[in-house]
């Protein structure tokens, strides 16, 4: 999978796109954004992942299994920023 930087906010934000063209995905996905979004409050910080992925055709019938997949790659996602973190 090949992805390019979309968006940057330093220390905020960072929005990555997935190129399709051409890609074994180009059939099934329209379009496809990972997002890590941090919030100071307080003296905490929320992370937010967001995996956004838009099917096409027929392949949205499978909707369902590509939200498990994605619940699945944030979990893990987390999981590793808590174990970078110490926490």
């Amino acid at each position: 999978m090949s992805f390019r930087l979309a968006e940057i906010e330093p220390g905020r934000k960072v929005v990555w796109q997935q190129e399709l063209d051409g890609s074994l995905f180009a059939k099934s996905l329209r379009s496809a954004e990972e997002r890590i979004e941090v919030t100071a409050i307080d003296e905490r910080c929320v992370v937010e992942l967001t995996i956004s992925r838009r099917m096409k055709g027929t392949a949205r019938f499978g909707a369902a299994f590509i939200a498990r997949a994605q619940r699945a790659e944030i979990e893990k996602a987390l999981d590793s920023l808590e174990g970078a973190l110490g926490g």
